[in-house]
């Protein structure tokens, strides 16, 4: 009897002599599926202002009445003038004709505008740090970067705005290493995501993985530092 209960005082204190991180709750996401719902919603066109130099002055091109309806007129050469401006021909709005000799002189070229599928495309491609990270030469998730992967495998599921959406998963390393053996290991950590990701029941054909080494690191944080080694998220 004795045997037994110094067998059962030596196995309680062995187990109270674990080590903390052996009874550590498993960490906790670093977003919520909110977050990730938010940081891929496509923004509302961006109205560029029309506003230059040349709309103060003489030399605006008239559009489409244009010159009316920022209260100015608009004169035989199809530039827009102020209302009050005080050339011969040009007065309150009235169009004359006016002698050849008045015309202003040819202004600056305006600076070009990008296309609006261009705008588009640009607004398309918004991005994510997922927070995915790795240890260190390695593309095993860590325990952190897997709770973050739950949570962005639960928004590609849940979130109606994201059903249908593409994703390009970028890898990253840090700066330690050979460029060659980083490009590699940066591929194999995209890859290991999308791996989880499927696992955890979104479609395979919605991702895409690309390596991109050892570049892009985080602002304020050596080169070398653990949270550069990471998967990105880039919606299509």
């Amino acid at each position: 009897m004795t045997k037994i209960l110094l067998a059962s005082a030596a196995f309680g204190a062995g187990l109270l002599l674990l080590s903390p991180a052996a009874w550590a709750a498993a960490p906790q996401p670093q977003y919520t599926v909110d977050d990730v719902a938010k940081s891929f919603a496509t923004p509302a066109p961006s109205q560029s202002s029309t506003s230059s130099d040349d709309d103060q002055g003489l030399g605006q091109a008239a559009v489409g009445g244009a010159c009316e309806s920022k209260g100015k007129v608009t004169g035989p050469d199809g530039l827009c003038y102020p209302g009050n401006h005080g050339t011969a021909g040009f007065n309150l709005g009235r169009r004359m004709n006016a002698p050849a000799a008045t015309t202003p002189a040819a202004t600056r070229p305006r600076a070009p505008r990008a296309a609006p599928s261009q705008q588009t495309a640009a607004a398309s491609r918004l991005q994510k740090d997922l927070l995915i990270t790795f240890k260190l030469g390695s593309a095993e998730l860590t325990d952190q970067g897997r709770a973050n992967a739950q949570v962005f495998a639960q928004a590609l599921k849940s979130v109606p705005q994201l059903a249908d959406a593409k994703f390009q998963l970028s890898g990253y390393t840090d700066a330690s290493g050979r460029a060659d053996r980083n490009m590699a290991l940066s591929q194999e950590r995209a890859d290991a995501v999308k791996a989880f990701l499927v696992s955890l029941g979104v479609d395979g054909a919605r991702l895409s993985t690309r390596g991109l080494g050892a570049q892009d690191f985080l602002p304020g944080m050596p080169s070398t530092a653990a949270a550069n080694r990471r998967v990105v998220a880039v919606k299509e």
